[in-house]
Order: structure tokens, then sequence, then C-alpha cells
């Protein structure tokens, strides 16, 4: 009776593979049921259980995460005798039920029930056993009656060979008391009705009928003229979709060559347009990973080229059959394919963005595998929509924009600007103590408000590089500014009762074409108050490495009293006196000390600044120079003579995350001297750098750039590359971290650099542009490369030289990059 599901057994074997009539019999040798879904085929583990049999194992609902373990008409028996819970219920009308309401039930299907009593399932009585043997024994299509044995079933050299094994006896028996043992049908649905109704009011799944990204030249999962058989209608496509599976080399008997991987692929009338594939995600332990058996390959490509050459990627991310968190999806462009993960979970009916490419000619492709580290076949993987939005992309300020060269345009003025050491000369204010322990006999002096005297003013042209108003400690390179307020304070038994303090200005100076440091120092007092009267200072001028102090001479006393109003000038000179080295340090340093109302000051100071570190070398010349090494100069680009390399720099030290040598928001950059050599090469680092990695001469510099040969006195120009940072500077991406690179991110060739080239258009505006043949940058690079005017890359640096021997930058110095925008 077609009330009893195992009664349908045959049935839906011939549904699925179906019936080889008898009267074909004489051309294909035999008739009946296929080999393929007997159950005795040994593609199926013969130790297998009924399909999602959960009376014997709880897990066995995952039993759908590997279906090619069981003929097809094994799993739809053990749909009809286990249902998963598929969390949604539907009425006959094609209503979603939700949970709470009528008829609500989350199963999948209805399960039929089994008569029998309550005992185990390995109780032949009992409900439970009999639905277990829903499904027949590997006997009952594989015996005597198509010369089959279970034991030793056929494994046969060719599909043809299998015909012999063809069932077509005309009734199979494994339940003799059907009636009893078999189930009872359960109908979910209203009889007499051709088809459910379409689902409606879904919580999830609903079909996506528009909303793609402005512009978008959309690829759907079918083809154009599929009718979704939802409110979206039929669905248009701008391109193409196709699934790769992969054999499996290894299959033995009739699944030799099959694609087993189709079984477990799945199709709703969700997502985007009203359609959307889904499988299982799976690694290479669950038949999937490369070319696995159970891996899939969806591939969305549009019809034609992006005109522009440029598109952002939007995949679209429908509200079911996706799960994992991982989808890995392809980007394929003429530069390789680019890798994007995307949490499919976490979006629901939304686009989501794999970025923007160059693919210049080639037609947008996107492909997405099922295949991922951590699949075990129990997350959905979805194939959707992919939209494909023309647009420039490069990421180019619009405003970065500059005219033609000014020939005539003069140099950069050097910036300057002092650096600030950070508190004061005088530690805390530390002052100068003088102690007496018998209390003063002078009458006089009692009066803690006696003589006070008002501060001084610095008289016109005194020590004029320091004359600033505040306390402070500043420097240039190749000169110091230091100004502080030095006390001395008068005790009487412990207690202070009179105080004088100096203006203390000293103003030190270098010398880049002279192995000599000079300070002039100034000493006025600025005020007497309480019992002092008269102050006596000794100060010292010393140094601390290869160095000698050759003079130091006063002008003006060393001595105040109350009242006066002198400044004492002291000036000293000292050398640097290497000892064989091509550089070296001389480090000021000062002592304060003296006398107070006749009381020798007890607490006599040393001072010195790390800071104020004088280096002189004769690396940069033959004869010697100096100058204050902490100090970090700054080389400016001429951005009116030299646009385009002005240009490219900006656009590098604001664009990428390093910021190298933009002073306020990144690291100076480190020079490297041309006698550095790249280790196990015949060859120096910046040669390495410029030569090799980042603009070797395989490079194809772009034609297109515009030149300027109004800049050479030949008229004559050709196209250039520009690297930046500088390969001869240690943060050079081509210096590897092992060299002492100081890149955050080195690379092994300039093809990993945001590419880009400067060109005049026609209303003869300047624009840098994306490299037309490089990928587009995603400004997360390491470097900048660009094809610029060759006479505007080499000049732009022909100042170089000279800046450096102004400023005695030798190897691994320190120094800003000035480029200022256009």
């Amino acid at each position: 009776a077609s009330a009893k599901p195992e009664n349908w057994f045959t049935a839906v074997w011939n549904y699925n593979l179906g019936f080889n009539k008898k009267a074909d019999a004489g051309t294909n040798g035999n008739w009946g049921l296929g080999w393929f879904n007997n159950p005795a085929n040994p593609v199926y583990p013969a130790s297998r259980l009924a399909f999602m049999n959960t009376d014997l194992d709880p897990l066995a609902n995952k039993d759908a995460a590997q279906p090619q373990k069981w003929p097809y008409e094994e799993k739809v028996m053990g749909w009809a005798a286990w249902s998963q819970d598929a969390g949604h219920s539907y009425a006959t009308s094609g209503r979603q039920d939700w949970p709470g309401e009528s008829g609500f039930s989350s199963a999948g299907f209805y399960p039929a029930t089994w008569n029998g009593t309550t005992g185990s399932v390995i109780d032949p009585a009992s409900g439970k056993y009999r639905r277990a043997h829903v499904s027949p024994p590997l006997d009952a299509f594989c015996n005597t009656k198509n010369n089959c044995d279970t034991a030793n079933p056929p494994d046969c050299p060719t599909a043809g060979c299998y015909t012999q094994y063809w069932w077509h006896e005309s009734n199979t028996t494994w339940k003799s008391d059907c009636s009893a043992s078999c189930g009872i049908e359960r109908i979910k649905y209203v009889t007499a009705i051709s088809e459910p109704g379409r689902g409606y009011r879904l919580q999830y799944g609903t079909p996506v009928c528009s909303g793609a990204p402005a512009g978008a030249q959309v690829v759907e999962s079918v083809p154009a003229g599929t009718d979704t058989w939802s409110d979206c209608g039929t669905t248009a496509t701008d391109g193409s979709f196709r699934f790769t599976f992969y054999s499996d080399p290894n299959a033995v008997g009739p699944g030799l060559g099959l694609y087993d991987a189709k079984a477990d692929l799945h199709q709703i009338g969700g997502g985007y347009d009203g359609h959307v594939w889904f499988t299982h995600a799976r690694d290479g332990d669950h038949l999937g990973g490369d070319g696995g058996p159970m891996t899939i390959l969806g591939d969305w490509k549009l019809n034609s080229a992006i005109s522009g050459s440029q598109a952002k990627v939007f995949v679209h991310i429908p509200d079911t059959g996706a799960q994992v968190s991982n989808a890995t999806y392809k980007v394929i462009t003429p530069f390789g394919a680019v890798t994007k993960t995307v949490n499919q979970n976490t979006q629901n009916n939304s686009w989501v963005s794999l970025g923007a490419y160059n693919f210049k000619s080639q037609p947008p492709e996107v492909q997405l595998t099922n295949s991922t580290s951590d699949g075990a076949a129990d997350k959905d993987v979805a194939y959707d929509a992919v939209a494909f939005v023309p647009g420039d992309y490069s990421g180019i300020p619009a405003d970065l924009t500059f005219g033609d060269p000014d020939v005539n345009a003069p140099d950069p003025v050097p910036d300057e600007t002092p650096a600030t050491i950070a508190g004061s000369f005088f530690a805390s204010g530390t002052p100068l103590l003088s102690k007496t322990q018998a209390a003063s006999s002078a009458s006089v002096m009692t009066s803690k408000s006696s003589k006070v005297q008002a501060p001084s003013s610095l008289s016109a042209g005194e020590t004029a590089a320091c004359s600033v108003t505040s306390i402070s400690m500043t420097y240039t390179r190749t000169d110091a500014c230091i100004h502080d307020d030095l006390t001395v304070i008068h005790f009487d038994d412990g207690d202070p009762d009179g105080t004088a303090v100096f203006d203390y200005r000293n103003q030190i100076a270098t010398d880049v074409d002279s192995d000599t440091v000079t300070q002039s120092t100034s000493v006025r007092l600025n005020s007497m108050s309480g019992v002092m009267v008269k102050v006596n200072l000794d100060l010292g001028f010393q140094c601390r490495g290869y160095c000698s102090v050759i003079s130091s001479t006063w002008s003006g006393s060393n001595t105040w009293t109350f009242g006066d109003t002198h400044s004492a000038i002291i000036t000293t000179t000292m050398k640097w006196t290497p000892s064989g080295q091509t550089s070296g340090s001389v480090l000021p340093y000062w002592t304060f000390g003296g006398i107070a109302n006749d009381t020798p000051i007890d607490n006599p100071t040393s001072v010195e600044q790390d800071a104020l570190n004088v280096r002189c070398d004769v690396e940069v010349k033959t004869t010697p120079g100096c100058v204050f090494s902490w100090y970090k100069p700054t080389y400016t680009l001429n951005e009116k003579k030299f646009p385009a390399a002005a240009a490219h720099a900006w656009l590098v030290q604001h664009m990428l995350p390093g910021h190298y040598g933009l002073k306020g928001q990144g690291d100076p950059l480190n020079f490297i001297s041309d006698d550095v050599l790249a280790p196990g090469r015949n060859i120096s680092i910046p040669d390495y750098n410029r030569d090799v990695v980042i603009c070797p001469q395989s490079w194809t510099r772009n034609p297109d750039a515009t030149l300027s040969p109004e800049l050479a006195s030949s008229n004559k120009d050709q196209v250039s590359c520009d690297e930046f940072p500088f390969a001869a500077s240690w943060q050079s991406a081509g210096t590897p971290t092992s060299w002492g690179g100081k890149n955050l991110n080195p690379v092994s060739s300039g093809d990993e650099c945001a590419n880009t080239y400067a060109k005049r258009d026609s209303s003869g505006v300047w624009h840098m542009l994306p490299d037309p043949n490089s990928p587009l940058p995603t400004w997360n690079e390491s470097c900048g490369r660009s094809t610029i005017s060759g006479n505007q890359n080499s000049q732009s640096m022909s100042l170089f030289p000279d800046f450096r021997k102004k400023n005695r930058v030798i190897e691994g110095d320190p120094y800003w990059l000035e480029a200022r925008k256009p």
C-alpha cells in the first residue's frame, strides 16, 4: 500500500536513476533498475546505519553533510523516518508558520510513525527497531536473483560490466508483516492540490529584487531569463556564471569519474533577484581542498571589459545558505588573483565590497570555493550575485593637480626651525646654595626686604642669536641657545635670607667647515633681595669626548654687588681632537660655583645636555666640520620647479602608512651612503634598492608620462622611475630588515609599491594617475614608484649633495623631507 514508506523504495530508486525498459534489453544487455543506487554497491560503506538514524546516534542528523555514503532512495527513507530540525514550518498555502502559531513544527518533514513496543532500537518488537529497518538489508537487491554476492560485491573494470547486476524482480520483501512493521505515513500538506503554495512571509530566504550598487553591472548565479518563481520574476545578467567540479581519481566501481560534489549542491529562491546556490564548506579531511571530490568552484565573469579598466567588486550575501565566517573569494585580475575573505554569517541580504581593481582590458572575474581551512561539512557557503561598479578608485586626491615646471623658480629657503629641548637648563630650577652657621652680625642685613633690585633688561646687540625672552633651550644644526635663570641663595642657620637671580644666556656655534666650537655666554644680574649684597661667580666650560678647551676668556667682572647692572661675557673655544676616527663627539658641559656674601657656595653644579652633543667628521668632506647631530635637518623639494617629483613624494608621504620623512607624522629618513655594500653582493645598498628591487631596467616605464624637456639645456628628456622612500635611505622598501632596513614592510619588487605616473591633460593640468599596467594602489603599500620626467626626477635631488655638506649629513643620519603639495 502506498501509505507505507517502505513500499516506495524501488519507486524512489527509479525516480532518481531511471528504469531500463525490458524492451531495450537486447540493446542494453539487461533491464531493470541500474546498479549505482543498489544498496550493495561498494561505493556506499557496507557498515553504514540507516540515514539519519538518531535512535542509534543522536548526532546522526550530520549524515546530511556527507550524503554520498548512501544511495538516493536510502536518503529519502531516512528523511521519512527521522526528520531534521529545519527551524521553520510551512502551511499548505506556502505561508511560513512561526513559533507559537497553530500548525508550527520545526521538522523539515513530518516523519512517519511505526507501531510496536517502546523498547530499545535492538528489540525487534519495538517501534524504534522497525523504524531503523525502513531501508532493506544489503542482500535484498544483491542475491542469486542477479548473481550478486554482498560478501564480494561487483568490482567491474567498465560501466557496461555492471548491467548484468541490474535488478528486475517483480517483488522484493524484507518485512513479511508490513501491515504491522512498516511505517505509517503522515501527510503534512492538504491533498488534492498539485503543489503547495509558493513560500511567503519568510524570516529567511526572502528574495531581494533590487538594490544593487549604483551603476553596477551584475552577474547573477543563473542565466538571463531564468524564472525564479518569486516576486523578482525572470533574471537578467551582465555576464556568465559556472561551476567547476572535480572527479575523484581514487574512486572505484560505478562511481569512477563521477562528480560527487553535485549531490551536495543546492539552490533556493532567496538571495539577489530570487536565486542562490549553496553547498557545505569542506577542508581536505572532509573531501574538500584543492581539487577535492567535494570541492565546488563558482565563477562569475562579466561579458566584456570595464570601460576605464577600474571597477569596485561587490558580492551579495543572502540571508540563508550562508553560514561560514571565512568564505574565500578570488578576484581575477591581469596581475594575478587577489584573495578576499568574507564572513557570510554576519551579512544578511547585503552587498559586501571586495575592493577596487584595475582589470585593464580583461573582463572582470570572481571565483568562490567551498574549500575552507576548517570546513567540516556542517556550514553553508552561498553563491549569490556579483556586481562590478566602474569608476575611478585610485584613491589619489582629486586636488593633487599642478602645472608645468617653473624653470625660473628660486631654490626653496632652507627650513631651519629651531628644535626645543624639553625642561630647563638648570634642572628643576636648582639654585646655588651659600650657607653660614652663625647668625649675621650686620644689622643692616636683618631686614628681609631691605634690598630688592628690579630685573634688568637685555641690551641691544648683546648675544643677539639668544635674544629670546622666554626660558628655553633651542638648537639648530649649527647653533644652540640656552636661556635660563641662575639663582644663588644665601642661608643663615639653615634659613634662606638672601637671593640673587642672574639672567644666563649661552650661544653655542658650530662650524660646518671647521673643527672648532665657540660659546658666547652672557651673565647679567637680574635681582638681589634679602641680605644678599655680593656674588662672585665661578663658571667653568669643559667638554667630554675627543676634544680640548682651547680658551675661555671673560669680558667684564665676575663679581656683582647690589645695584650692579654690568654684563659679563665669556667666550670659550673648543676643538675636536680626533685620534684616527672619521667622526667623533664633542659634548660640552658646564660647572657653576662661587661665593655669596663672602660665603662659598657649597653645592657647585655640573650641567650637560645630551641633545647638545656636537658631532664632528671628515666624511662629508676631507676637511673637518661640526654640527649638532641630534638636530634633524630638512631637505625641501622645489615644488615649483619640479612639481611632478614633489607631488609623488607628497602622495607617498601622506597616503601610505609609513609617512616616511614627514615631520609630525612619521619618522625621519636615515641616509645611506654609497659605500655601504649590500651583503654578499658587489653593489651598494642604494644601487641594490634602486636597480635591483624598485626600479630595475626590466620594469617598463609608462611611455604616456609627460616629459619636461624645458628643464634641460639640451631640450631633451626621457621617462624615469622615481621611488620613495629614497633608495639612498634606510627606509627604502628594497632594504631587507636583516640588512638593517627600517621600512615597515620590505618588498621584493617595485610591483608591490603604489604605482603611478604623472601626465598633463589636454587642458594643460597635470595629474598623478594610477599606472594602468599595475594593480590599483591600496594605500597600504610600503613604497611608491612613479614614472615621471627624468629631468624632474634627477634635478629635484640635485641640491642634496650640497645639503649634505651644509648639514654634515653622514651615514645613518636622520633628516626630514619637505615635499609641499604643488
